[in-house]
């Protein structure tokens, strides 16, 4: 008897030493019964709502901080989770990571008390069915380092609290269905090492920003993906481009980006080789915002045609420009044909899609002209 008596105490100790602040408690609660927890995927949810210690329930971590139990970590990867997330979550003050992967039925908005995890590192909210713009009080959590809001429904921009965002080192928001001009805040996240906006292999949505972006400072970069987007201005000039492989830059699907400023054009040329066949890579602005110029004069003087073609293309001249090539270039921005300068060009032998006609100049400049073979 006297032996059952010391287990039960035993255990009432290990109970009170390993409980978490009631109103952290709570917050748990209000996210199960938010999210349907009595139906959640049975691993996930063992031992959660009962009277078993927080740290007993499934994917939370608890530490110790300073003498008093904190909730630091929530994982929920592929729960079954229906329904939104509550309000409730800011009461975690000492969340370090919230990671809710893989539960479709999770929707409605991101709570603006996100903003009060201050303590909050690792935001991972990827592969839901999340709605509504980013709440600009995320922007108050200085100490995020990872933020994953891929793959939802998310709609609006990005907020311009986010500048504050200055330990940010993985972003992600592709998949999702922003808009509208990208804010100019990046130069300060000197950490930045993948910068995400759109992916090719994305699931169902894209976004679509438009505007410039400026990444020169962000010297750290390994991954810069931009798919399928509308923005106009990209530099990514930051002394470290060969830090960049083959794979890990795509612009592909930016019809207005004509231009990218690089550290190297050689190693670009030969390197990133997912952007759109009108795309050039140059050394500073101004040669591409020169670039943009002699665009404009060429489209003026150089006819194309007929277009689409059956086959046989005409080109007349009617400026001093002088045309050294002809470069014929699939989708792939593979070339097809290399030709010198002639008044006409035979693709009758190409298959039936979009080509890029290259022209360039004796200088070495090079104008893109998008032709339809029927």
């Amino acid at each position: 008897m006297k032996k059952k008596i010391l287990l039960l105490i035993l255990l009432s100790f290990q109970v009170i030493q390993s409980q978490v602040p009631t109103k952290e408690r709570d917050a748990l609660i209000a996210f199960y019964n938010s999210t349907d927890g009595v139906n959640w995927n049975p691993s996930s949810s063992t031992n959660w709502n009962t009277s078993l210690p927080v740290s007993d329930w499934a994917g939370v971590t608890v530490e110790n901080i300073t003498g008093q139990d904190h909730i630091v970590k929530i994982k929920l990867d592929n729960s079954y989770l229906n329904g939104t997330l509550p309000n409730e979550i800011g009461n975690l003050s000492e969340l370090k990571d919230l990671e809710i992967t893989f539960n479709e039925s999770l929707t409605g908005n991101i709570p603006t008390t996100m903003g009060d995890l201050l303590k909050l590192e690792s935001l991972v909210l990827w592969n839901n069915n999340l709605t509504g713009n980013i709440p600009s009080e995320i922007g108050n959590c200085t100490n995020l380092i990872n933020l994953y809001l891929d793959n939802n429904q998310l709609t609006g921009n990005i907020p311009l609290s986010f500048e504050a965002l200055k330990n940010i080192k993985l972003f992600f928001l592709d998949g999702n269905r922003f808009l509208g001009e990208i804010p100019n805040i990046f130069s300060d996240w000197s950490d930045l090492s993948y910068f995400v906006i759109g992916f090719e292999e994305t699931l169902d949505f894209y976004n679509n920003f438009s505007g410039q972006i400026d990444l020169s400072n962000n010297t750290n970069l390994l991954v810069c993906s931009i798919y399928n987007n509308n923005i106009s201005t990209l530099n990514v000039k930051n002394g470290n481009n060969s830090n960049i492989t083959n794979g890990r830059f795509n612009t592909k699907s930016n019809p207005n980006l004509n231009c990218i400023v690089v550290d190297d054009i050689t190693y670009s040329d030969k390197n990133w080789s997912n952007i759109d066949s009108t795309t050039q890579f140059r050394s500073t602005e101004q040669e591409c915002n020169t670039l943009n110029v002699n665009e404009e004069i060429f489209e003026n003087n150089i006819i194309v045609f007929p277009n689409p073609t059956s086959g046989i293309i005409n080109i007349l001249n009617s400026s001093e420009i002088e045309i050294k090539q002809i470069i014929v270039r699939n989708i792939l921005g593979q070339s097809i044909i290399i030709n010198e300068f002639k008044k006409t060009i035979d693709i009758s032998k190409l298959p039936s899609g979009f080509y890029n006609i290259v022209f360039e100049r004796e200088d070495g400049e090079i104008f893109n002209h998008k032709v339809i073979k029927e």
